[in-house]
């Protein structure tokens, strides 16, 4: 991204949108990060003179707007924020929907009337039917949990918008992601804390196949 660039990112405190902070940063765009930080900490981000921190929920959708107002040079939005760790998505199913499908809709009321055209949307895996053989971006769509039927409704939604909008979007749909300062129980993070504290390792369902990707990784094909 050229230095002119001024990048929103919601959901900037969390494991894949801090890397993305800081790599942007070091690029020289200027960064409004934004989150609700719920389940992440202010002071794990970098002192910088492109940087602008804003605690909001993407739920408060005057909150948002008065961000981009206060913020004219924002040409584009990484959104990243979401409630995504399936355990609490399937025990909180109206806050899932309310946060991941109408936060992503606030997201898109307010490029409009601002007029940023760009978009780059973090989906997930989970919106495909699960099968035994490596996914390919062109497989059924079938979510089995409410993250990933969450995810698929902001996908359409964000598909609807640019028919209506001509803004630009990408939709990456992620695989799991690991790295240092998960604030959930994912696999990695949990056998880790399981070596630590014990020497049994204890796992749910050992037949399952996964791909992982790093955070480092994942923050440096977003920023492309």
């Amino acid at each position: 991204m050229k230095t002119k660039n001024c990048v929103l990112i919601t959901g900037a405190g969390g494991l894949i949108g801090l890397e993305l902070t800081k790599q942007l940063l070091d690029l020289g765009v200027k960064v409004i990060a934004v989150d609700s930080f719920i389940n992440s900490a202010l002071n794990t981000f970098p002192t910088h003179e492109n940087l602008m921190l804003y605690t909001k929920d993407i739920r408060n959708i005057r909150a948002i707007d008065k961000i981009f107002k206060s913020n004219p040079g924002i040409n584009a939005v990484i959104h990243l924020a979401a409630v995504h760790f399936i355990p609490y998505c399937d025990t909180h199913p109206h806050e899932t929907i309310d946060v991941n499908v109408r936060g992503t809709q606030n997201i898109l009321e307010v490029m409009e009337k601002y007029k940023v055209k760009r978009l780059l949307f973090a989906s997930t895996a989970a919106v495909y039917k699960p099968q035994s053989t490596p996914h390919n971006e062109l497989d059924d769509i079938e979510p089995v949990d409410i993250y990933g039927d969450s995810k698929y409704m902001c996908e359409q939604l964000i598909k609807g918008n640019a028919a209506k909008t001509k803004i630009k979007y990408t939709i990456l749909r992620l695989f799991n992601v690991y790295g240092y300062g998960d604030a959930n129980a994912h696999l990695i993070p949990d056998l880790l804390d399981q070596v630590i504290k014990t020497n049994q390792i204890h796992i749910g369902n050992p037949s399952s196949l996964r791909d992982y990707i790093s955070k480092y990784d994942v923050a440096c094909a977003l920023k492309q």
